[in-house]
C-alpha cells in the first residue's frame, strides 16, 4: 500500500518498475526547505506588526506584509489572529512529517500520477502563504512557482479565495471533521508512435472514428456541468497566471478550486504532446464575473460525491493552445498540434476517474468553452472544430460553453451543424459514411477560407426545402446522400468547399480549379453536372 509521503502506486495501476522509477525521479525536498524555519513558525503571532516581523524572520529584512492581506486583515483581527493564522502555522509545520522524502517531480516526456491527501495539500499552500517554497533549487526550474506573495501584495480578491479556502479548513478542523480525500495529478504523454499512427494526415482522413455528438450552450458554466469532463484552458506552465493577478479561465478555475494550485510546485512545463490530469479537486468558493470584473461570490459547498479512492468525482484536464496570428493556426502542423494536445487531455488512462453512470458520473462527455480564443487569439470556429475531431478519437462527446451568446448564435447554430449532427447521431451512417472525415478534409495548409466559409456560410445558400430534406431527417444516410447531391448539383454546401470552381466568367475559367488553399481537395467533377 500506502507510501510514507501519502501516495499509493499500487492504487495508481503502477507495476514495480514504475514504483522504483516513481523513487528515482528528481524531488522537491519540501521537508528540507521547511524544517529550518520551524521555531519561527511555532512562535504565536498576535497582530499585524508581528505577522510582518515573522515574514522579515522568515526572508529578511527587505520582506514585509502584502498590502492585499493587510487590508482583508482590518476588521477580522480577532478571527484572523485567534484562530485563522495558527491554523496555517501548523499547518506549514506538518510539511517534513507529511513529505519525509520530498514530491516527485512529473517530469516532461513521462507518464506519472502523484496522489495528495488533502491534508498535504493544505500543508503545501500553507508553506506557499509563507513564500517557503520559492524556487531555491534547480530540480524545480521547470516548474511553476508556488507563492502567495503576490497575490497577497496586490490581488485583493484572490487574497479572499486563499483566505476562504483557510477558514473552510480551519473550520473542518475544529470541529474534528478535516476532509480525509485524495486529489489524483496525472501526465498524459502522447507518445511518438501514436502520434504517427492516429494523427499523421493520411491516418486523420482515413479514420474511421465516429463523430461523437456535439452540444453547444449560451447558458451556464464549465464547472457547473455533473459527469462530464472539465477543461482547463491552461498555459504550458500549469497554473498560468493564477498567482500573479491573471483572471481568466484557468485562473478562476484555480482560484475556486485551490487545490489544484498544488500542481505548480511540481509539475513541469508541459510539452505539446503532454496534458496534465487533475481528479479530485474541491470546488470552495462561488465567483461571478471574468477578467476585471472577477469577484468572489461567498462560499460553496461542493456536492460531488467520493469515488472508491476517496477521490471526489471531479475530472479536469489542463491543456495548453497554440498562441496564434493571423496566419500560423491554420497551417498542418499547427492544426495537428492542437488535435494532439486536446487529444492527450482526454485519452487519459482509466486509473484516472472512475465512472458512476447510474449516479451521472459516467465521464463521457467534454464540457469545453472557446479554447485558445481569448489571449492567444484562436479561432473560434477552428478551435472547436479541432477539439471535436480529438474528442471523437477519444471517445468523448464536446459540450462546449461559450462567454458570447451572440457568437453562439452566429457561430454554432444548429441550423449550420445540423447535416453534421443529422449523420452523427446515426451510428450506422457514423461507421459507414460518417465520422472524423466529415470534418478532417478541410484542414490543409493555410486552409482560413474553407474554415471560414464552413462555419460562417454552411446553409447561407440552400434553400429552405433543401434545408428541410437535408436537416430535417432522422436518418444519417439520407442526408449525406442529400449532402452528395448538393456536390453533384454545385450547390453551396460543401460543394463551395471541396469545388472551389469560379461561378463567372468564361466556360474555360469555369472548367479550370481556382487557385487556393484547398486546391489539393477539388474534385473531378465540375459545377451543374
Amino acid at each position: 500500500g500506502q507510501c510514507a509521503n501519502g501516495w499509493q502506486p499500487v492504487d495508481c495501476g503502477m507495476s514495480a518498475r514504475e514504483t522504483k522509477l516513481l523513487f528515482s525521479e528528481p524531488r522537491v525536498p519540501v521537508g528540507a526547505w521547511i524544517s529550518p524555519h520551524l521555531p519561527a513558525l511555532s512562535r504565536s503571532v498576535e497582530s499585524v506588526d508581528g505577522l510582518a516581523k515573522l515574514m522579515k524572520e522568515l526572508h529578511g529584512p527587505q520582506a514585509g506584509l502584502g498590502k492585499s492581506l493587510e487590508a482583508a486583515i482590518i476588521g477580522q483581527e480577532r478571527n484572523f489572529f485567534g484562530s485563522l493564522l495558527p491554523f496555517v502555522q501548523k499547518l506549514a509545520c506538518e510539511a517534513p512529517k507529511l513529505f519525509p522524502d520530498g514530491v516527485a517531480v512529473l517530469q516532461r516526456q513521462r507518464d506519472g500520477t502523484r496522489r495528495l491527501s488533502s491534508r498535504q495539500i493544505a500543508s503545501l499552500l500553507a508553506c506557499a502563504f509563507f513564500s517557503l517554497l520559492s524556487k531555491v533549487d534547480s530540480v524545480i526550474e521547470k516548474c511553476p512557482e508556488l507563492d502567495f506573495a503576490y497575490v497577497f501584495d496586490r490581488c485583493k480578491t484572490q487574497t479572499q479565495y486563499l483566505l476562504h479556502y483557510f477558514q473552510r479548513l480551519e473550520e473542518a478542523d475544529a470541529a474534528g471533521e478535516f476532509p480525509e480525500r485524495f486529489v489524483d495529478f496525472h501526465r498524459r504523454v502522447v507518445a511518438e508512435e501514436e502520434k504517427k499512427r492516429k494523427f499523421s494526415n493520411d491516418a486523420l482522413l482515413k479514420s474511421n472514428a465516429p463523430l461523437r455528438d456535439f452540444k453547444a450552450h449560451s447558458k451556464g458554466e464549465i464547472q457547473d456541468s455533473k459527469g462530464a469532463i472539465h477543461a482547463d484552458f491552461a498555459n504550458e506552465w500549469i497554473g498560468g497566471g493564477a498567482l500573479m493577478g491573471g483572471c481568466v479561465q484557468e485562473e478562476i478555475l484555480f482560484m475556486i478550486r485551490p487545490e489544484c494550485l498544488a500542481s505548480m510546485l511540481f509539475c513541469e512545463v508541459m510539452a505539446p504532446n503532454e496534458s496534465i490530469i487533475i481528479t479530485g479537486a474541491e470546488r470552495f468558493s462561488s465567483y461571478s464575473g471574468y477578467g476585471h470584473t472577477f469577484t468572489w461570490k461567498g462560499d460553496y459547498r461542493d456536492p460531488t460525491p467520493l469515488d472508491s479512492h476517496k477521490r471526489l468525482r471531479t475530472v479536469i484536464v489542463a491543456f495548453d493552445a497554440l498562441v496564434a496570428t493571423s496566419s500560423n493556426q491554420y497551417k498542418m502542423e499547427n492544426m495537428q498540434r492542437e488535435i494532439i494536445k486536446a487529444y492527450a487531455a482526454l485519452s487519459f488512462p482509466r486509473s484516472c476517474f472512475e465512472s458512476h453512470a447510474e449516479k451521472g458520473y459516467a465521464f463521457k462527455a467534454f464540457a469545453t468553452g472557446n479554447w485558445g480564443c481569448g489571449a492567444f487569439r484562436g479561432h473560434i470556429p477552428l478551435k472547436a472544430m479541432l477539439q471535436w475531431i480529438s474528442a471523437s478519437e477519444a471517445g468523448k462527446g464536446p459540450s462546449l460553453h461559450t462567454i458570447s451568446k451572440q457568437k453562439l448564435r452566429l457561430q454554432f447554430s444548429k441550423q449550420k451543424l445540423r447535416l453534421w449532427w443529422t449523420t452523427a447521431k446515426n451510428e450506422h451512417a457514423r461507421q459507414d459514411d460518417g465520422g472524423i472525415t466529415h470534418l478532417t478534409p478541410f484542414f490543409c495548409n493555410n486552409c482560413r477560407y474553407c474554415i471560414l466559409r464552413l462555419w460562417r456560410r454552411w446553409g447561407a445558400g440552400l434553400g429552405r426545402g433543401d434545408t428541410q430534406a437535408l436537416g430535417g431527417r432522422k436518418d444519417g444516410r439520407v442526408a449525406l446522400e442529400g449532402t452528395r447531391e448538393l456536390l453533384r448539383r454545385g450547390g453551396h454546401a460543401w460543394g463551395s468547399l471541396l469545388v472551389p470552381y469560379r461561378r463567372t466568367g468564361s466556360a474555360a475559367a469555369r472548367e479550370k480549379p481556382r487557385r487556393g488553399p484547398c486546391s489539393r481537395h477539388v474534385r473531378s467533377y465540375a459545377p451543374g453536372v
